[in-house]
């Protein structure tokens, strides 16, 4: 059994590699670009996104869990069956925790189309796309490649029309 410090020290290591992962994410994404040969920028950025929002996602769902069940933790077995790699799901059980955790003077953060859009594509990138690039050397699906799909899906993606 683990001692509820020893816990604590587990959970703040999670936090700091959650918050380092986002952060490289978004550094990759500013170094990222599709008209400079810096396109597997891109790759990494996401990689790193979308573990990071699924490790910080999990921290939430972890710790609630741990204080509403006297510092129990959840099993590694519920937390795969529960939500695996899916970040919509953590996500939604998430906001679930506003009402709870959120000071009473606080605004309640409200999510845009954008930030929907970003959701899905991380969701789909973490439980499907990730390893787009093996699994077309390895069965060539022809699959749209997460590229094809940032481009499509992201607000944040000025991509200049060719005349």
């Amino acid at each position: 059994q683990i001692g509820f410090d020893k816990k604590f020290s587990l959970l703040a290591q999670e936090a700091h590699l959650a918050k380092n992962t986002l952060l490289s994410g978004f550094d990759l994404l500013l170094k990222a670009n599709f008209f400079q040969d810096k396109d597997g920028y891109f790759y990494s950025a996401f990689f790193h996104i979308s573990i990071g929002m699924e490790r910080i996602l999990k921290l939430a769902v972890v710790t609630h869990y741990m204080l509403t069940n006297n510092y129990q933790t959840p099993t590694i077995k519920q937390l795969k069956k529960d939500f695996g790699h899916d970040i919509r799901t953590l996500y939604t059980e998430s906001l679930k925790l506003l009402p709870i955790y959120l000071h009473p003077n606080a605004a309640t953060p409200s999510s845009t189309q954008n930030d929907e859009a970003l959701i899905d594509f991380f969701t789909e990138y973490g439980v499907g796309s990730r390893y787009f690039n093996l699994n077309e050397v390895c069965e060539a699906k022809q699959d749209r490649s997460p590229l094809d799909k940032w481009l499509e899906a992201s607000p944040y993606t000025q991509v200049p029309k060719l005349m």
